[in-house]
């Protein structure tokens, strides 16, 4: 495990042990995944039925299991690049993989979708010629979803 060098004394979460953090972390990431596929599932379902649409139809089918194996996919390089010590490519290689799958599942062709993947690119490339800015890059994705939100609506 990665933390194993962690000191725990001036954290907050100083009263859990290495495992239990580490667990702790994978569960939060589980409970975050599982939330954004709840909000992208009831978001699409008011959306349906504004238009009289089937939820589950072949294509939301489709792009459910695209997103479960991109998520998967992503997941495994991820870990990978963790337990072989690459640890300044992680955060550059999610945030590169989080653009192609907003690509990939941009299937109303919208531009701006497309503009903001190239951004999000950008991003974790920027992130991997600069890996002391990793969290900077974090902070800049999210910043960009909030600014991409409130242009599109």
């Amino acid at each position: 495990m990665s933390l194993t060098g962690f000191i725990t004394d001036d954290s907050p979460l100083g009263f859990l042990s290495i495992q239990n953090l580490g667990t702790l972390i994978g569960f939060i990431v589980f409970i975050i995944f599982l939330f954004s596929i709840l909000a992208l599932f009831f978001g699409s379902r008011r959306t349906a039925r504004k238009i009289n649409y089937k939820v589950w139809s072949t294509p939301s089918k489709k792009s459910f299991s695209q997103l479960v194996i991109l998520f998967v996919f992503g997941y495994i390089i991820s870990y990978s690049l963790l337990n072989n010590g690459y640890y300044n490519f992680i955060v550059p290689t999610f945030i590169i993989c989080y653009g192609f799958l907003l690509s990939l599942l941009n299937y109303s062709k919208y531009t701006s979708l497309y503009v903001f993947t190239i951004i999000c690119i950008f991003i974790g490339l920027i992130s991997l010629f600069f890996p002391a800015y990793w969290l900077y890059s974090l902070m800049a994705l999210g910043v960009t979803h909030i600014g991409f939100g409130i242009l599109v609506k």
